[in-house]
């Protein structure tokens, strides 16, 4: 009775995007009436608030360093927006233009001045809480595209490059790009590598309006559930069709209907996976 309630309560839980790396940005254009887009890799609930800034973090990591940069407002549509789910955000450089707006919910410029700089290199900053008031709480995600590296008080973002910061090397003038890697087989983490890395994308030096439209094909993520702190540190991952853990030895898989299956070349769906760490033994849900 214990691992069934236990497994109940795991297909009932949901992660909310309050922590770094929740979202990650997939394209950019700087050029025309600028345009971006992002992916949630965390379900993000409905009327959640995030807001957007191409300044730069203040010194105390609350805010932003200059006033006369910009804030878009997001809110969230009535529903979650599940994650994977792509969204992009159209003509954001004035509230005037016509197609104004975002794929999934509302935008505002709640302080004016968000202005992508084609030729000189920009950035945009994801948060919780508005830095134009200094009210941030938590710096989601973030990218560049620049040569100069990373702006002032950047350490206060506790952002990391490569994990949840993007750098796109400016060197060649580099007004548009988007993330051209895989969307199918792989774990937030593992997604969150591969759109955070420049390798992956295509990018544009000409013109970045050539990038649109947007790739707006949502993401399918390898999903792993797991009872929270019952094994501390442990992370289920799939490795060529092949559930592993980096603590204790699985014990065994079993399919949904309690059918232990050879736990190599696994389809996609939903196993029980058994793993045991010293004296302590837990089932955990994997959706493939």
């Amino acid at each position: 009775m214990k691992n069934i309630l236990k497994l109940i309560t795991l297909m009932t839980t949901s992660l909310f995007a309050q922590s770094k790396g929740d979202i990650a940005f997939i394209g950019y254009n700087a050029d025309g009436d600028d345009d971006f887009a992002i992916v949630a890799l965390s379900d993000i609930p409905a009327g959640t608030t995030i807001y957007f800034t191409d300044s730069e973090p203040n010194v105390s990591g609350t805010g932003m360093i200059d006033d006369s940069e910009g804030v878009l407002t997001w809110v969230v549509g009535e529903s979650i927006l599940t994650a994977g789910t792509v969204v992009t955000f159209t003509d954001t450089d004035n509230d005037t233009n016509p197609a104004f707006g975002a794929s999934n919910g509302t935008i505002t410029r709640s302080n004016a001045g968000f202005l992508l700089t084609a030729s000189e290199g920009d950035n945009i900053f994801a948060t919780l809480g508005n830095p134009a008031s200094d009210e941030v709480t938590v710096w989601l995600a973030g990218f560049e595209y620049r040569n100069t590296g990373q702006g002032t008080n950047f350490s206060q973002t506790g952002l990391t490059v490569g994990v949840n910061y993007l750098v796109i090397n400016d060197t060649a003038s580099k007004d548009g790009g988007q993330y051209t890697g895989v969307r199918t087989g792989k774990t937030i983490s593992e997604y969150r590598d591969l759109i955070n890395n420049e390798e992956n994308w295509d990018t544009e030096t000409e013109d970045g309006e050539s990038v649109l439209p947007f790739n707006s094909t949502n993401f399918e993520l390898v999903s792993l559930f797991n009872s929270i702190n019952t094994i501390p540190g442990l992370k289920l991952s799939v490795e060529n069709k092949k559930i592993t853990t980096n603590i204790g030895s699985i014990i065994n898989v079993c399919d949904v209907l309690g059918k232990q299956v050879v736990n190599q070349d696994l389809p996609q769906g939903i196993y029980l996976v058994t793993v045991k760490q010293e004296e302590k033994m837990e089932v955990y849900k994997v959706a493939i």
